[in-house]
């Protein structure tokens, strides 16, 4: 049974990652243009990293910088098992699709009226998903004990 369900279940549970992280990022849908455009809206994203966690304490930027790596961790983890790269350059790949998603999720956040869009969280959730994908290898080696995992 399992080794014909896996991969829609994989499927399933990357749909659902990715439904979570549009649920925490991008609540409550009301995307506007900001006032000086969508140009001055990505220069102000770029201007000054860490600076959402200036105005936080340290417990709670703490979580933030937690939350944000951890998001994309287990977002990894699903893409290289979904994508079951062979090849180093495989790999590669499913970084660099990675760090496009955590772009593409922080961008956004810039159309919303009640939200702000940080590199610094780009760069978090990027890392975050990194990480994921070359831990992945031997969380499959320590718990599901499978001979043909890349390194």
């Amino acid at each position: 049974f399992w080794k014909h369900c896996a991969t829609p279940i994989k499927f399933l549970a990357m749909a659902a990652m990715l439904a979570g992280i549009c649920w925490q990022k991008w609540i409550p849908f009301n995307f506007a243009i900001p006032d000086g455009g969508i140009a001055a809206g990505a220069s102000e994203i770029l201007a000054m990293p860490f600076r959402r966690q200036y105005g936080l304490s340290e417990f709670i930027a703490g979580v933030q910088v937690v939350r944000e790596l951890t998001t994309f961790f287990f977002l990894g983890m699903c893409l290289r098992s979904v994508l079951k790269p062979k090849t180093i350059s495989d790999v590669v790949v499913c970084c660099v699709v990675v760090v496009l998603l955590a772009a593409m999720f922080e961008f956004t956040q810039g159309f919303l009226p009640t939200r702000t869009a940080d590199i610094t969280a780009t760069m978090f959730s990027a890392i975050g998903g990194i990480v994921g994908i070359r831990l992945m290898p031997g969380f499959v080696r320590v718990f599901v004990k499978t001979k043909n995992v890349i390194h």
